[in-house]
């Protein structure tokens, strides 16, 4: 049995005159093992793919899928037991959150995702992409429905109102984009935000009234209303800067991640820091 770079599984006679199966692969074979009665072969390729092929009748399953590179963002279905993943292999794919597997795959060939969020109501979700572009997707039907490129620079963060009505996008360039979910996400409204760069971070509060991003160096927190895009509300962090914001699901409060991995718990009633921790891990908090 042999696996090539052409993408072909061949079965030869040890003659090697011919052989007698052949079996296409959608990236090159790197890797196969024949089990002990020479009825199944184990195939891994070079997309990250693990299957099995039954020889006497020529049946495949796949075992294991995956990214052929690092994991960007992820996101959960709120109404399926599925997830979505996006990574630097220019891939989008959606998996069953029980079996774990592969269910749909939207190709980015040259460019990659960023960030992802699901619709609230709809099988649907936005991808923040490096050129700047905001693209939705239907998940079942595996299609692009819109595209905009309001950024100069990377979209890094992305948020839904609970309604649906709503997206905003946040980018590397500063700008924080309104899209109107409604009619084709067609862009309403642009407003520069405080904070500039790749760790602008986006959080709606589960009322849909207010949007959290960063401020000045990260330094403080900043809250929108959503309505107008007014600054309603500033706090700051105590003299630490932030990468991570959400906002707590029944209070009106918000919680946010330091640099130094702290966290801080603001009451926007008060407007004021109202709890600091102490450092919950020795090195970076990523999610």
């Amino acid at each position: 049995v042999t696996g090539s770079a052409d993408r072909f599984l061949r079965v030869w006679p040890l003659d090697f005159s011919d052989y007698f199966l052949e079996a296409e692969h959608a990236a090159p074979v790197n890797a196969l093992s024949v089990s002990a009665d020479c009825l199944r072969i184990a195939i891994g390729t070079a997309n990250g793919t693990v299957g099995v092929m039954d020889v006497p009748s020529h049946g495949y399953r796949t075992v294991v899928r995956s990214h052929e590179s690092i994991v960007l963002a992820l996101a959960m279905d709120p109404h399926n037991r599925e997830f979505t993943t996006t990574a630097a292999d220019g891939t989008i794919r959606t998996w069953d959150l029980d079996s774990y597997d592969q269910l749909y795959e939207f190709l980015a060939p040259g460019e990659f995702a960023r960030c992802v969020v699901y619709h609230p109501r709809l099988y649907v979700i936005a991808c923040g992409f490096e050129n700047g572009s905001t693209r939705i997707f239907d998940i079942g039907s595996t299609t692009q429905l819109q595209e905009y490129r309001q950024h100069q620079g990377m979209v890094v963060s992305l948020a839904f109102t609970p309604d649906g009505s709503k997206l905003f996008s946040a980018g590397a360039d500063g700008l924080i984009c309104v899209y109107d979910a409604i009619r084709n996400y067609q862009p309403i409204k642009t407003v520069v935000s405080a904070h500039a760069g790749d760790d602008m971070f986006l959080s709606i509060s589960p009322s849909g009234r207010m949007l959290a991003s960063l401020g000045v160096g990260s330094a403080s927190v900043v809250v929108f209303n959503t309505e107008n895009m007014d600054k309603m509300l500033e706090v700051g962090a105590n003299g630490r800067t932030l990468k991570l914001l959400q906002f707590a699901p029944l209070t009106n409060e918000l919680f946010a991640i330091t640099h130094d991995c702290r966290l801080h718990r603001y009451d926007l009633d008060a407007g004021e820091l109202a709890y600091e921790s102490i450092g919950l891990h020795l090195d970076t908090i990523n999610s």
